[in-house]
């Protein structure tokens, strides 16, 4: 094996280097968007969700981790708190929201994009704009308006809040707005900055819908400057005291609601938001969670996700190495022989026939007898638990009970015991004969 220790050192060395610099180099910071309760990344919202306690002393805080539509036997009245970068709802889910808000509750979605269904129920449209990387929003009340513009970054704005279409509509409210500038494809200002509305409160029923183009403003990143929490501050201050539910089952990670339909070809097309029919309202099973990837076609196999991760991978692939250079330098290596060992004598039973033969030869069968009854009377005591002190009727009733055998061969048996015991010499075949009746017993 010296042959070999040099290649076996320099890997080592080498596979330690790999490790270090991969642990010591930092990861990369994760933009992604999921507003997760939990979630400490930049687009996460663990803070604002640790500081809803404080946003909202007077009312209880509930994180529900199910759809409306599982829990709907159990809802009532509150504020339906929803942050997302893009709002769409199963249709059974939405139906339940606008009956939840007709009714006196009231709902916050903070969201780049709604679904189709709702812009059409509440009248309004949605678009995305090319923005600037300091994107500037404040509200329209004066008693709100904050003497500077709070910053963020590449949003979407809220625009065509009453459709010339739609006469019967109810006007929203106007609470916030955003100041954009103009920018082409090449990133360039095209002219001065233009406001538009991204904060609106839509009367429904006996309720409101506070609709929000901006999630990103609710996020961990920029959650840490005072001034922005602030304004999160003021954004929840529209909301009537009520219990307050943070729909975190509908985050970007945990629920996507894609309805689709199928032709008569099996091919998927968008699904229609018409008026749906009692029974396509509450069918949870044509709304489709995103982590059943099986049906939507997007598996994520162990061995995908162990390369989607920078030290899954690396342990991976030197774990393959470590293999094909064990069998390359093991399957080399003989064993040597093992020697046979034999097992050690049985020296205790030699023993004890040698010293059966000893009393044996000298003709001592009374020594004997007496030995072969001590041991006999032993294992009355520890095998049945009898006392041998008092041999009587009793003895042998609880004897014969515990033993199975015949009262009377137990009888018989003890009687010859005692007529050994009274014996001074006994012959050869007088001790042969016990032997065999006490093993006869045992048996």
């Amino acid at each position: 094996m010296k042959k070999y220790s040099a290649p076996l050192l320099f890997f080592g060395i080498a596979i330690t280097l790999l490790i270090m610099l991969q642990v010591s180099s930092p990861r990369p910071i994760d933009w992604t968007e999921n507003y997760y309760a939990q979630d400490k990344r930049p687009y996460g919202a663990k803070v604002l969700v640790d500081m809803l306690p404080s946003l909202f002393p007077k009312q209880k805080v509930n994180i529900p981790q199910t759809s409306l539509y599982k829990r709907r036997k159990q809802l009532k009245q509150g504020n339906y708190l929803f942050v997302n970068k893009n709002f769409f709802l199963r249709r059974s889910d939405l139906h339940l929201l606008l009956d939840l808000v007709y009714k006196g509750s009231n709902a916050f979605i903070a969201a780049s994009s709604l679904s189709r269904e709702l812009e059409d129920t509440l009248d309004i449209e949605s678009k995305y704009v090319w923005a600037a990387s300091n994107v500037k929003i404040n509200f329209t009340d004066p008693k709100m308006h904050s003497s500077h513009s709070f910053d963020y970054t590449h949003i979407n704005y809220l625009y065509g809040i009453l459709r010339e279409d739609s006469a019967t509509s109810i006007p929203p409210i106007q609470l916030g707005t955003v100041e954009i500038s103009d920018i082409d494809i090449r990133n360039k200002n095209t002219g001065k900055p233009k406001t538009a509305t991204n904060f609106v409160a839509i009367p429904w029923g006996k309720g409101y819908f506070f609709i929000h183009t901006m999630p990103q403003a609710f996020s961990n990143y920029n959650m840490i400057h005072p001034e922005n929490v602030a304004y999160i501050a003021k954004a929840f201050s529209y909301l009537p005291e009520q219990e307050v539910f943070w729909e975190d089952f509908y985050t970007e990670d945990t629920y996507a609601s894609t309805y689709v339909s199928r032709t008569e070809d099996g091919e998927a097309e968008e699904g229609s938001y018409d008026t749906p029919t009692e029974e396509d309202r509450w069918d949870d099973s044509k709304m489709t969670p995103i982590r059943k990837n099986e049906e939507q076609g997007e598996s994520q196999s162990v061995f995908r996700f162990l390369l989607s991760e920078p030290s899954l991978k690396w342990a991976f692939y030197l774990t393959l190495l470590s293999l094909v250079l064990f069998v390359f330098f093991e399957a080399k290596r003989r064993q040597r022989i093992v020697p046979i060992i034999k097992p050690l004598a049985n020296t205790t039973l030699e023993f004890t026939e040698t010293i059966g033969r000893l009393y044996f030869q000298h003709q001592d069968h009374k020594n004997i007898a007496d030995k072969k009854i001590t041991y006999f009377l032993e294992y009355i005591r520890t095998r049945f638990y009898l006392s041998t002190h008092q041999i009587d009727d009793e003895f042998y009733i609880s004897l014969a009970r515990k033993s199975g055998y015949d009262k009377e061969e137990i009888i018989l048996l003890f009687r010859y015991i005692q007529y050994i015991q009274k014996q001074g010499i006994i012959t050869e075949e007088q001790l042969l004969d016990l032997n065999r009746r006490i093993q006869n017993f045992i048996k």
